[in-house]
């Protein structure tokens, strides 16, 4: 138990979505082979399950679908993605990035780096990071996007923006559709 139960249970109590991500987020670990990822996958999914009820079949690759960590092993995301499709899994990756990594963000630089990007996406998939020096961060950027603060171009919202995946450890992506 790694405390996310109970966010596990209010992101499905308020009718979102959760992406699976990783359990370990250990890059030579889960990108050794497909059978290492879908491991790690799989484990993950029945986390998911176990506290929530919910089966899901959102994925986001650790790194994303394109990355550079996995170039260790020679084609390994090529091969990955197909599967996952094929397994019946949905991947997404991010086309927004909230900045919110560094130790030098705040929660209105945050908001502003997204609400910049989001402009130029009809659908907008914020990648944002669940960890201890970002707990008040996060807390204010999803107040903004509930309250509707944050929209596109200044429109009212009329698309979703989803936050990260959910992963079992501390430092890792936390879901929800807002």
């Amino acid at each position: 138990d790694s405390g996310y139960d109970s966010v596990m249970q209010e992101i499905v109590k308020r009718g979102h979505s959760i992406g699976i991500h990783s359990v370990s987020h250990d890059y030579s670990e889960i990108y050794a082979s497909p059978e290492a990822y879908f491991s790690d996958l799989h484990r993950m999914q029945d986390i998911i399950y176990e506290n929530t009820g919910v089966r899901t079949t959102l994925v986001r690759f650790p790194g994303g679908s394109s990355n550079t960590i996995s170039r260790f092993n020679r084609g390994i995301m090529t091969m990955l993605t197909e599967a996952v499709q094929n397994a019946g899994f949905q991947y997404f990756d991010w086309n927004v990035s909230s900045g919110d990594g560094g130790n030098d963000s705040t929660s209105e630089s945050v908001i502003t780096r997204i609400t910049s990007q989001i402009q130029d996406h009809d659908e907008s998939v914020v990648l944002c990071h669940d960890t201890k020096e970002n707990k008040h961060r996060q807390r204010t950027l999803l107040q903004n996007f509930e309250t509707g603060i944050i929209t596109n171009a200044g429109e009212e919202p009329h698309h979703p923006a989803r936050c990260g995946a959910l992963s079992q450890h501390e430092g890792q992506e936390v879901s929800g559709q807002v």
